[in-house]
């Protein structure tokens, strides 16, 4: 059985994974959730061995991902309650993406009482958490796109409204080469088309 299903540059990284080096198991984590339909063994029990070593050592991108697996294998009190706090623990640690990930939980009303206006809260928290200058540290489109589409339902103003267009259009920018296949950068790409406000 192959060890590797993609490119053999990361071969090189899952070597220096296992020896514990933390940033290639960031990156390793990061590309196998990338990948669909993931069914090889041996990556899967990979990806939970750096999962569960970058959250013992309290890395924010490990306790995100373990609170991911934790909310794939099902969604029940315990997973909620232990995922919500791992996400929160990310966010202490400056990662945005645990508010993002609390957020869209409260705006799909997924494992918790659905509550728009306590992800709108979110959500922007994440956008503020957001360090411009590495966009590794940004939320992703998601954030940007439902912050707008909750902010369009009550912009009543000009001024509302170009607060709007900018989220949209940060929305396709924070994508950057995915947008052609992100589906949020998509769905903003199609707003700002339908708001006359297409060019970024």
């Amino acid at each position: 059985m192959r060890l590797y299903d993609a490119d053999a540059d990361y071969m090189d990284l899952i070597e220096k994974a296992n020896q514990g080096d933390v940033d290639a198991m960031v990156k390793c984590v990061n590309y196998f959730a990338s990948m669909p339909n993931m069914d090889n063994p041996l990556l899967i029990e990979l990806r939970s061995k750096y999962i569960e070593e970058l959250a013992n050592q309290g890395n924010a991108i490990g306790l995100i991902r373990k609170a991911d697996f934790l909310l794939e294998e099902s969604i029940c009190e315990e997973s909620v309650e232990a995922a919500l706090s791992l996400y929160a623990l990310a966010a202490v640690k400056g990662e945005p993406y645990g508010l993002e990930r609390i957020a869209d939980m409260f705006y799909e009303g997924r494992g918790v009482e659905l509550d728009v206006g306590l992800a709108k809260h979110l959500f922007w928290s994440a956008i503020f958490l957001c360090d411009h200058n590495n966009k590794s540290k940004c939320p992703s489109a998601m954030t940007y796109y439902r912050t707008a589409c909750i902010q369009e339902e009550t912009a009543d103003t000009e001024e509302a409204m170009h607060d709007v267009i900018m989220l949209y259009k940060l929305a396709v920018l924070v994508a950057g080469m995915d947008a052609p296949v992100d589906e949020y950068a998509i769905k903003a790409q199609e707003a700002l088309v339908r708001l006359g406000k297409a060019e970024l």
